[in-house]
């Protein structure tokens, strides 16, 4: 988009000018930053625990599939969720699940009462309200944009107040 605008000389300039997403894009991002920083920790730290808690390797492999299994299992229902719900509400309650989860894992492990079955639901349960997390973030970005014709033509859907 090309609009004439005034340098600080005082001067007409024409040229390109960046329109700006806004705070809640801003939110959006910086949540969604740190939640992906958290994942990865926990990505690394979990199996790592495992390894405390068992020898087998096939339990450890478990580990790293059950945090895919809700992507398969609950993604269409994680998407009507989404869809039928304030996004807001979901996002801010699926994280609280999953930062409730941690904390228990947490303080389990430092108790040394951390059984591998306990691990094996932790996961389960944190990869499943991370699968509703994403799924609403993904839906939320176009919608926390200002550009209501961008959001039109990417999404398809009208933004929500």
């Amino acid at each position: 988009m090309t609009t004439e605008h005034a340098a600080p000389s005082g001067e007409s300039v024409t040229g390109p000018r960046r329109s700006r997403l806004g705070p809640d894009f801003g939110k959006l991002w910086t949540s969604a930053a740190f939640s992906n920083l958290a994942d990865g920790v926990g990505r690394t730290a979990v199996p790592l625990i495992a390894t405390t808690l068992t020898r087998d390797p096939f339990a450890i492999a478990v580990i790293g599939a059950l945090a895919f299994v809700p992507w398969f299992v609950f993604g269409i229902p994680a998407g009507m969720l989404v869809d039928r719900f304030d996004r807001r509400i979901l996002m801010a309650l699926a994280n609280a699940v999953r930062a409730g989860v941690a904390f228990v894992l947490a303080v389990l492990t430092v108790t040394g009462s951390l059984d591998i079955w306990l691990l094996f639901a932790g996961v389960l349960v944190s990869a499943s309200a991370r699968r509703c997390s994403t799924t609403r973030r993904t839906r939320r970005c176009p919608a926390s944009s200002r550009g209501r014709s961008w959001t039109a033509r990417t999404d398809g859907c009208r933004p929500r107040r």
